[in-house]
Formats: C-alpha cells, sequence, structure tokens
C-alpha cells in the first residue's frame, strides 16, 4: 500500500481537480425562458478533490483494475476505476457513452419515450491515453451472473453438475448430431435446461417483496434490458458476459459495461459470436 506525502495531499487539495463523474462534468442550463447572468454551468467544490483515500482496491477480472476512492471538499467518498486495456481501446468506451447521451437525449424528445422513462444508464470515461483511463463507478449494481448464482441459493435442492459432466454432454451432443442442427438445438434444450433450470424471477421476488416495488423493478428490467439489446445490436456489440451486463440493485434496471468489442467485431473471433444480444431463457425469465 502507497502513503501520499503530506505536501502532496496539500497540494492536490488547493489545485480544485473536478471529480471525472458524470454529474460533475455535464454542463447545467437554466430553465428555458429564463436568463441568469451569473449561472453556474458546472457545480462548485462540491464536486472538487480533496484527497485521494490510500486503500486501493485491485480488481479480480483479467486487466486487473484498480479501484480508487476520491474524498470531495463536501466530504463525499466518489469510487472511481482506474483501468488500462493493453488489447482495447478505452476511447471506444468514451465514444460510445457519448453517443448514449444521445440516444437518451432522443428518447426525451419522444412522447412514448418520455413515457415510459426510456433511458440508457452512461457513465464518465476519461482517456488518458489509447490504452489508459479513469471510470466512473457504478455504484449499487451487481453483474448479472451473480444475481442469477443467488437466485440459485433459494433452490438448495438442485443439483449441481461438474464441469466434467457438461463438458462431456456437450461435446456427445456435438459429435452425435454435428450433421443436424435442428435436432443439436433439441438436444441442447433437453440437456442443459433442467440442470440451469430459469431462475432470475425468483430474485426480484426476493429482492422486491412488495407486489408495488416489484412490478414496477420488473418492468424496468425488461425496459432497460430491451433498450441496451437494441441500442447494442445497432453498433455491433459483443462479449456480454454476465460480469458485462449488470443489474441494479436498488431499482431493478439493467445496464451495459466495458464496450471494446464494437461493430461485429464478435463475429470475427476464433468462435464467432452469432447471437445478436444477450436473451438468454434466465432474462427472459425476469420478464415475467
Amino acid at each position: 500500500r502507497h502513503r501520499q506525502p503530506r505536501e502532496a495531499k496539500a497540494r492536490l487539495g488547493r489545485a480544485r481537480l473536478v471529480v471525472p463523474v458524470r454529474r460533475a462534468l455535464q454542463a447545467r442550463l437554466p430553465p428555458a425562458g429564463r436568463y441568469e447572468r451569473e449561472c453556474a454551468a458546472f457545480p462548485g467544490d462540491a464536486l472538487a478533490v480533496r484527497e485521494i483515500r490510500e486503500d486501493v482496491e485491485v480488481m479480480a477480472s483479467k486487466a486487473r483494475p484498480k479501484k480508487v476512492t476520491v474524498l470531495t471538499h463536501c466530504g463525499q467518498e466518489v469510487p472511481l476505476l482506474c483501468k488500462r486495456e493493453k488489447d482495447g481501446d478505452l476511447r471506444k468506451d468514451s465514444r460510445l457513452m457519448e453517443i448514449g447521451g444521445i440516444v437518451n437525449h432522443l428518447l426525451r424528445k419522444d412522447p412514448e419515450g418520455r413515457r415510459r422513462d426510456m433511458q440508457l444508464r452512461t457513465y464518465s470515461v476519461i482517456c488518458l491515453n489509447e490504452e489508459c483511463g479513469l471510470l466512473e463507478w457504478v455504484p449499487n449494481t451487481k453483474g448479472i451472473r451473480h444475481v442469477i448464482n443467488e437466485a440459485y441459493t433459494y433452490y438448495p435442492d438442485r443439483s449441481n453438475p461438474t464441469i466434467r459432466e457438461l463438458k462431456g454432454k456437450y461435446e456427445y451432443v456435438q459429435t452425435a448430431y454435428k450433421n443436424d442442427l435442428a435436432k443439436m438445438a433439441s438436444e441442447y434444450q433437453n440437456a442443459f435446461y433442467p440442470m440451469f433450470p430459469p431462475v432470475l424471477h425468483r430474485w426480484f421476488l426476493e429482492r422486491f417483496p412488495e407486489p408495488g416495488a416489484w412490478f414496477e423493478a420488473r418492468t424496468l428490467f425488461a425496459r432497460t434490458a430491451a433498450l441496451w439489446s437494441a441500442f447494442g445490436h445497432v453498433v455491433g456489440l459483443g462479449d456480454r458476459h454476465g460480469e458485462n451486463v449488470l443489474v441494479d440493485l436498488g431499482s431493478g434496471a439493467c445496464l451495459h459495461v466495458d464496450f471494446d468489442c464494437l461493430f461485429d467485431k464478435g463475429l470475427r473471433l476464433a468462435v464467432p459470436e452469432i447471437v445478436p444480444f444477450r436473451l438468454t431463457p434466465q432474462v427472459v425469465d425476469a420478464f415475467g
């Protein structure tokens, strides 16, 4: 663990650096029809950096990004992710968030979009160079893989197959029905679906036990999952595994992160991604 020298902390506090999060970087215009000479387009010291906490958390993913915490002058702690993409380009993440902001603007102008409150949840991406950057931490979220694993704990009697068993069944189906794709798909369903039944609906029931809150969370998940799926399909977004699709634990909304696999890059992988977006039985199960 590295400690900051006291004089470095003092210089940092005097610099009045803005915390690179979306709400601090987005200009605020006065209400329509009102002119204010002294209108503050950006907040003042409320989101200015006072110091950076000494503790750094190293994440377990492949890129080993570091989670740091910034303390603002008003005493608020703001987590940030310091990331280096060795084989990618964080500028794609930054540009896609800008495009997401444009999509949100268009949705706000559409009556049906406003009525359904259709919005892509975006976050700030500050590129330091092609490989390195600072990303706004999305709080109170969990990867959908972890959400599904939590939902399975509500079914303690469910069988838990080993990787060897799964691999054996997979290779058997691949070999036995390699000339009949329709039969292969049917056998996949018969072999694997009973071992991994859809349970995501149960997580929503447990997380939002009050009927009104459950209905609102389920509806919001369905709408945001559909919106992200359509948006991702248009820009050719791939690599939508269970860590890159998140669920907001407070509202049930779906959001996506990590946008390196763009413009149908997944189609050119050694094992091509031929599915345009993530619409697995688990996701459909949460729609109700």
